[in-house]
Parts: C-alpha cells; sequence; structure tokens
C-alpha cells in the first residue's frame, strides 16, 4: 500500500466516518439528553452509525495492520540506487532507518495503544448499540459520553499514526 493509499484510508475512517458523523451525531445526541434541543432524527441517526460500524471496521484495522507491518518488516531495496550502492548496502540502510524510525516515533507502542483504542471503541459501539435496539429511547449521558471520549481517543491516535508513518512510508516510496 502506498503512502497516499495509506493516508486515504486512515483520513476517510478517522476524519470521514470518526470524527465528522460518529462524534457530530454524539455531540447531537448529548444536547437532545439534556434537553437542549429536539432532534427527532438524532436517535435513528446514531443507530444508523453504530450499525454500519461493522462496514467501517475492517478499514481501521487495515490501517493498524499496516503500520505494524512497516514496524516489524525490512523495506525492501527496488530501486536503481541499489545498482550504484549495492543491495545489501541498500538493506543495511534502509533497515538502519527503519530502526530509527521505530525508535523516534515509539511506533510500537503507539500502534499498540492505537489496537487498544479500537477494541475499547469498538466494545463501547456495541454496548450503546445494543441499548439502542433494546429500547425505543435515546441513551443517556454517561453511555453516550463513554462512547464519545473513546472516540475522541479512537481519532487522536489515528492522527498521530500520520506523523509516525510518514517517514518510514517515504522512503519505501523513494526506494
Amino acid at each position: 500500500m502506498t503512502n497516499s493509499e495509506w493516508e486515504n484510508k486512515r483520513s476517510t475512517f478517522n476524519h470521514g466516518w470518526l470524527k465528522n458523523r460518529l462524534i457530530a451525531c454524539l455531540l447531537r445526541c448529548n444536547r437532545v439528553v439534556s434537553g437542549l434541543v429536539q432532534d427527532e432524527d438524532a436517535r435513528s441517526d446514531l443507530l444508523d452509525l453504530l450499525i454500519g460500524w461493522e462496514a467501517v471496521r475492517p478499514s481501521a484495522v487495515e490501517v493498524l495492520l499496516v503500520m505494524e507491518s512497516r514496524a516489524h518488516n525490512a523495506l525492501d531495496p527496488l530501486s536503481s540506487d541499489s545498482l550504484t550502492l549495492g543491495e545489501v548496502t541498500c538493506r543495511y540502510l534502509l533497515e538502519v532507518d527503519r530502526l530509527r524510525w521505530i525508535q523516534l516515533t515509539n511506533a510500537e507502542k503507539l500502534v499498540n495503544d492505537a489496537s487498544n483504542a479500537l477494541d475499547e471503541f469498538d466494545n463501547a459501539i456495541r454496548r450503546t448499540c445494543t441499548r439502542l435496539q433494546g429500547s425505543g429511547t435515546m441513551p443517556d449521558a454517561e453511555l453516550l459520553g463513554n462512547l464519545e471520549e473513546r472516540a475522541r481517543r479512537l481519532g487522536s491516535l489515528f492522527s498521530s499514526l500520520t506523523l509516525c508513518h510518514d517517514s518510514i512510508l517515504a522512503t519505501d516510496e523513494y526506494v
């Protein structure tokens, strides 16, 4: 997966679905629960998003798997640089750069944190969806707040993945 493909997939999930759709809907629902506004569509919009999570989740998992792969696998020199420097030298330099990248960005911890946050978010979605489907009313503020907190944490971690990811994939695209 190229850098632009990875970034597009990450952005589509993180900004397109998580932040611009789900968190925005949760904010609407919180205003309804607190009595600030009346919005008859908020509950059904939230339920639609939560039910749609299963279609969105694989994209988030794929983003994390690419990061994990980059952290654990050496790059393969496939350019004319290997002709000039020699393949062994290129592999060595790329591995040194990959290890430096892992150290500087703390990539393995970041991927692990994001993976755990994704699992916590998934569990919160399932609890909220079950509650929504089991009753005809809006979930309480505590449940909505818990889901929003998990969504924001996941969004923050997915944003951090870009900083961590750019240097290693940029190197890979030029090799």
